[in-house]
């Protein structure tokens, strides 16, 4: 005859169906796929890959051409460093079997770093990102990991991290070229050279940058030669101090030079405010930002103007809204940009930039691009008739009221998913 069960044997019988039943439960949130996969499907969304190099090194993995068909969307951003390097971002996206299974990895490319260095370097992160969602695939089975022991550093990579930074985070260039065109009715000269100085850190930007551009155009006539020449030159600068993670204040400044604008010189000076509505540590992915600027000018005219002005000083003051994402559904940039003189608000100018590219649907996508502007404040142009040659030879600027561009392009685009095949063949 059975012995019924004590009150405490039911009672750990209950605690142990519940939990069972708990276990059960809570391991379904982070199920993994039902099915071991035969291989990865992967929408890698990167501008400046280089896809030939990443499909040789990483042939394990499906290169699929829509992300809506991919077991991981991998979005890459990059932006340039105050050491002329990169700081790169990778954010995987779990989509189907690997739903909301997300993951992100950040390296930094150092500046003296050869298109090789780097791109082996992306590989060598995106092979690591991907091992959270190989490990549940058959390649599994050729994974294997090394480790370095703490004591097998080199000791120049040690001395690296301990040692300063000799110029102090600062970073300069230098760069300049030209060309020359002959024919035997014209010959064209142009050069320019460019040099910059900059230093970034995480609570401070300076950048300092000198220019100087010459176009030389001659038309070899029977009667008179013709000659065409626009020159422009000057050096800019600007301080910007962080505050905290929203706002940044600073001071802008320069002085130019453009034939072209009728400018012989031009002295700026502007204070500057910013405040992001994001923070500032999520720049790659999003950016609304509001920057306010206030300053004088004085300017030195090479004509006399259609206000009858060689030389005038003058107070601008503007205000710019900026929009930036990068989402996995695509990328948006809007800018807008008002602007006036106080000593005539009439003289004012609006401009409207942005670019769009979005996807609509499977294999559809749109790209917008436009600028539009309203222009209320050209003070340096010069007194008179402009002649019919500076005209075709665009050796002065026209007046006008407004500027655009619009440009708009939609891509379908169908047939395999896939695209593992590296074919480089003329």
């Amino acid at each position: 005859m059975k012995r019924p069960l004590s009150f405490t044997s039911f009672v750990l019988f209950r605690a142990g169906l519940v939990l069972t039943f708990f276990f059960l439960w809570d391991s379904s949130l982070y199920a993994q796929p039902s099915q071991v996969l035969s291989q990865l499907n992967v929408f890698l969304e990167c501008n400046s890959c280089d896809m030939n190099f990443i499909k040789q090194e990483i042939s394990q993995i499906n290169y699929l051409r829509d992300r809506e068909d991919a077991h991981v969307h991998i979005m890459v951003r990059s932006q340039r460093t105050g050491s002329g390097g990169q700081s790169v971002s990778m954010e995987f996206l779990g989509k189907n079997e690997f739903d909301a299974q997300n993951n992100s990895i950040e390296y930094a490319v150092p500046p003296q770093s050869s298109r090789h260095d780097a791109r082996k370097l992306f590989v060598k992160h995106l092979q690591l990102g991907l091992i959270a969602y190989w490990v549940h695939t058959q390649t599994k089975e050729d994974i294997s990991l090394v480790l370095l022991e703490p004591n097998a550093v080199s000791e120049e990579k040690s001395e690296e991290r301990v040692n300063k930074d000799p110029w102090n985070n600062w970073v300069f260039q230098m760069s300049g070229g030209g060309s020359l065109d002959n024919e035997s009715r014209r010959s064209s000269i142009n050069y320019s050279m460019n040099v910059t100085a900059n230093h970034v850190t995480p609570n401070l930007r300076v950048r300092t940058r000198g220019y100087l551009n010459t176009n030389l155009q001659v038309f070899f006539n029977e009667d008179e030669d013709i000659r065409s020449e626009r020159k422009r030159k000057g050096f800019s600068g600007s301080i910007v101090k962080s505050l905290n993670n929203h706002w940044s204040y600073g001071f802008f400044g320069g002085i130019y030079s453009s034939t072209y604008s009728n400018i012989q010189s031009s002295l700026y000076l502007s204070p500057a405010l910013e405040f992001n509505l994001f923070p500032y540590d999520e720049v790659q992915k999003r950016e609304f930002t509001f920057a306010y600027k206030l300053g004088p000018s004085f300017r030195n005219y090479f004509e006399e103007t259609l206000y009858e002005r060689l030389q005038e000083n003058l107070f601008r003051q503007s205000l710019e809204l900026a929009l930036r994402l990068n989402q996995p559904w695509g990328a948006v940039w809007v800018g807008l940009e008002g602007s006036h003189y106080f000593h005539d608000i009439q003289k004012n100018r609006l401009e409207f930039n942005s670019r769009l590219d979005f996807r609509l649907v499977k294999g559809l996508a749109l790209n917008v691009r436009s600028n539009v502007e309203f222009i209320r404040d050209q003070l340096s142009l010069p007194k008179g008739e402009i002649s019919l040659e500076d005209v075709l030879l665009q050796q002065s600027q026209q007046a006008t009221n407004f500027e655009s561009f619009v440009a708009l392009g939609v891509s379908y685009t169908f047939g395999s998913i896939y695209n593992n095949i590296v074919n480089t063949r003329l």
